[in-house]
Parts: C-alpha cells; structure tokens; sequence
C-alpha cells in the first residue's frame, strides 16, 4: 500500500482536498453574524440590496453606505437569491474564495517551479493558521479581494515573460478592478507598487509610460468609472471617494500617530509570523548559503520576494492593521521558502531535516492529544464525543503514519493533518461560541414578531450592531431605518434610555413593548410607540 501511495501521490492530493472541503463546511453556520462584526456589515448591506432591489447605491440601515463598492454584496446578493438568506450561505462565497485561491496558487507556481512545489504551495497556504481558523469562518471581503490581487499580480509577471505587454496590462488592471470594487483602494496601492518593482528591477521601466500601459488603465476606467457614472444618476459622488480615501488612510500614521507606529514596527513581523503560523517558521531557509543569489538569479523568485517586500512596507508602517490584510502577499513568501525548503532536503542539509523532525513530533503529539477531549468537562455535551475522537485519532494516526514513511510529500502531508484539526475544530471549538450570541439573535426574532407587517425605526441608538438590523430586516423583509427627525405617532421605534428620557419629557402616553440589552455595550434598548 505504501508503495502504491508514493507512486501515486494523487491518492494523498485528492484525500487533502477531500478533507479540506469537509472541514470547511461543517459546522460553517453554527454560529450567527454578531461574532464577525464586518460579517454583520456586509450581510445587512446585501440584504438591503435584495429587499429595495436597490444594487447601484448599498445602504446600511436604510443610509448610504460609502465604506466600501458593491462588488462583495452583490455576490453574497447572489448567493442568497440562489441558495436561502442564511450563515451557511453567506459564508460559502469565502470557502470557495479559498480553495479557488488554493488552485491559483497552484497553477502560477507549478508553470514556474514544477507541479511538486506548486502542490506544496497550494497546500500550505490553505492551513496557515489565520486562514484555517479564523477567516474562513465568516464572510468577509478579505479571501476573495486577496484572490484577485493575487491573480492580478501573477497574470502581471506571467505575460512579462511572454513578452506580451498589452495582455500585461490589459489582464493586470481588469483584475485590479475587480478588486477595487470589492475593497477600493488599497487594489491600486497593490497594482502600482507592483508595477513599480517588476519593472525597475527588470530595468524596463519605459514600458510605464507605453500605450499598452494606457490601454490596461482604459480597461480600469472603463470598468470601475462605468459604474460610478451609473451610480451618480442616482446620488452624489460627493462622499464616495472622501470615505474610501478615509477607510484607507485611518489605520496609517496620519490618524494613529508616532508613537502607536514606533511600536507596531517591532511587533508586526512577531504578530505575523504567529497569526500565519506554521508555514511562516520556514523563514529559516533565508540563512541558508546562497539564499539571495539563487533568489535574485531566478527571475519568479526574484519577482515574488521582492513584491512581497515593497508591498508589505504600507502594513509594516501602518499602526492599526490585521493578519488578512497581507493575505494576498503571503502567498509569495510562502513561494520562496517552498523552494528552497525543496531544495535543502534535496541536498540532505540539516535546516529542512530539523524542521520535518518538529512537524513530526507535533503530528504525534496531535495523534494522542485528541484523547484528552474525552476529559474536558466543557466538551461532556458535544454529540458521539467517543466517535468523533476516535476518527480524529485514527485519520491522524494515519497521516501521521504516512508522514514517517514516505518523505517526498510530508509537507503536503501535515497540511492534511492541520486540516483534520480543522475538522476537531469545528466539532469541538466553534460550536462553544454559538450559545453566547443566540440572545441577540432571538432578541432580533423578537422585535421583529412584535412589529409585523409595521415598519420599525432606530431613534438615538449610538453604536449600533448591524447583525440585529440583518436578522429584523430577514424576518420582516424591511429594511430598520434610522429617524433622524421628529419621531411620528403610532410608529414602533427602538431607542436607548437616553432617547427615550427625551420622548418622556414631549410626550405623556408611550407604550413600552419590549426591552432588551444593545449588543456592543449591553446598554438598554426599548421598543416603543408613541400613542398621544
């Protein structure tokens, strides 16, 4: 059997994905939007979308939404109308994100540096721990933004060594606006700094200034002011691009100051190499004798180091920042380490027998340490406990065995084991998080049963959490505006104690439905009419 396997490593590859689809899946909707906050945005503004049958100009709570393009809520728009209004659903576009992304990776990585390193590749960037545990549980914008990026930047080096500069530019900027439309700006930030390194380290900086370079940007202007120009029938541009320059610019020195920046350059590469562990520890090849010759000689290498390097100085330099936000560059790092990684073990050298050695004793550590799930109190009311130990126990056992054995695909193969404990996550782990946010779901369920048919609006609610206008705004099929004016008779309002001592003192009769804690700082909320 041994024997077969290493012949045909398929059997490995198709058993990872496999187990990587199932991991992503179970459980995805256990828990609801209040625990991603930006999940909450996007779903609410997609919702909105579908209920106004509105997709040129979002709203949030019945306002303009500026923060960010539509593209994202037009996909989980879409997905919606497809498959049910639902978290399962809303999250299922960053699943796909993900292993599409995973596919990419492959295809650019094995046309350069063969098919083994881009299986490598494809696999270790899907079992970064950040992407593993954390973002591809919700439905941010991040997996997909960062996959068009990617997939623009790639496109970019790929057609320069074809010496095809108008597909360069052509394919490179449709892929930036697609990006752009999903995040806005920083999709810019990444196509001209990319530009920038590939050609002045090529030393062809002319082709910056060629007609092919004009006709990629028609492509973006095209695209992206199109649907500005339609937008602009219907409101202003006025705030438009003031917020997205805004969300841009806020987490940067200019809002953050000097000393919060101080402090972020030495904690960024730590907190980085933790949130992107354990494929980030591979960084201890660039001791290696030779590491920046061969890198500088092979011109993808070269293209993906050094891309890498000048795209991550904005984020190093930028105060408040997260993990996602380099997602779409971690890739390229994680490219060059492959390699040479592959090439230390071609050579028996003792950095990549070292590393195997602790990715060996950590899968033998993980093979018992399902056990201990049997004796964690917190986990006595999880379903078939014994069972789903023993799976996780037997399919870590077993890639823990084949790890021992067959040593051309052990990167590969501990990546299947960091997706089995996906999978104990989501059995064990996630489902523990649900309990703390139904309250402010059935909360949402509640108001909504209230109401009825009747339209409800926001009066003096700072701090609103958006994952409660989502699950009101699905039961009612109505968008929960917000009153900005003088309140009307005989209409249901939520408001804070704050807004209600200020209905008090203008009115005598109010009739008080409902009252429970706001999501973000617990302070009370009160549903309401007014009668006189």
């Amino acid at each position: 059997m041994i024997e077969f396997i290493k012949k045909n490593p398929i059997v490995i590859y198709t058993s990872g994905i496999i187990l990587l689809v199932l991991a992503l899946l179970i459980n995805l909707g256990a828990v609801n939007i209040f625990l991603g906050v930006d999940e909450a945005t996007r779903a609410i503004v997609a919702l909105e979308m579908m209920i106004s049958d509105n997709f040129v100009t979002p709203t949030i709570n019945g306002e303009f939404y500026y923060n960010k393009p539509p593209l994202f809520n037009w996909i989980l728009a879409g997905f919606f109308s497809l498959f049910g209004t639902s978290e399962f659903v809303m999250r299922l576009p960053t699943v796909i994100s993900l292993i599409g992304f995973a596919f990419t990776i492959y295809f650019f990585v094995s046309k350069e540096l063969g098919k083994k390193t881009g299986i490598i590749a494809a696999f270790a960037f899907v079992t970064f721990g950040r992407l593993l545990f954390w973002e591809t549980f919700f439905a941010y914008i991040d997996t997909t933004f960062s996959w068009a990026v990617y997939t623009g930047l790639m496109f970019m080096f790929y057609f320069y060594r074809k010496n095809k500069p108008y597909h360069l530019f052509i394919v490179s900027y449709l892929f930036m606006a697609i990006a752009f439309m999903l995040k806005g700006l920083p999709a810019i930030v990444f196509q001209g700094i990319t530009l920038l390194t590939l050609f002045i380290s090529e030393k062809k900086t002319r082709q910056l200034f060629s007609l092919p370079h004009v006709v990629g940007g028609m492509v973006f202007i095209i695209l992206v002011g199109g649907y500005y120009l339609i937008y602009h029938q219907y409101n202003s541009l006025e705030n438009v691009f003031a917020t997205l320059w805004g969300e841009t610019t806020q987490r940067t020195v200019v809002n953050q100051g000097w000393w919060s920046t101080l402090k972020h350059l030495f904690e960024f590469p730590y907190e980085m190499t933790y949130h992107y562990a354990p494929w980030t520890f591979l960084i201890i090849f660039t001791f290696i004798k030779g590491f920046w010759k061969t890198t500088l000689k092979n011109k993808f290498l070269k293209f993906n180091l050094l891309v890498f390097l000048f795209n991550i100085i904005p984020y190093w330099t930028s105060p408040d920042v997260y993990p996602k936000y380099i997602m779409m560059l971690m890739p390229m790092l994680l490219t060059v380490y492959i390699y040479f990684f592959l090439q230390n073990r071609e050579k028996q050298g003792n950095l990549s027998k070292v590393f195997e050695s602790i990715l060996m004793a950590a899968s033998v550590i993980l093979t018992f340490g399902w056990f201990a799930m049997l004796f964690i109190d917190k986990f006595d009311e999880v379903n078939l406990i014994l069972i789903k130990v023993l799976i996780l126990v037997a399919l870590t056992g077993l890639f823990s065995f084949l790890y021992f054995k067959i040593k051309s695909q052990r990167i590969v193969i501990f990546a299947i084991i960091l997706i089995i404990a996906r999978i104990g996550f989501d059995w064990f782990i996630w489902p523990l998080r649900a309990p703390q946010f139904e309250e402010h779901e059935a909360n949402a369920l509640t108001v909504a049963e209230i109401t009825g048919d009747e339209s409800v609006f926001y009066y003096h609610v700072p701090m609103l959490q958006y994952g409660a206008s989502f699950y009101m705004g699905k039961a009612k099929h109505d968008i929960i505006r917000k009153e900005g004016f003088k309140p009307m008779l005989n209409t249901y309002y939520i408001m804070d104690n704050v807004g209600l001592a200020k209905i008090q003192n203008n009115h005598q009769y109010i009739k008080m439905y409902f009252q429970y804690p706001n999501v973000e700082d617990g302070r009370n909320l009160n549903l309401i009419k007014i009668l006189d």
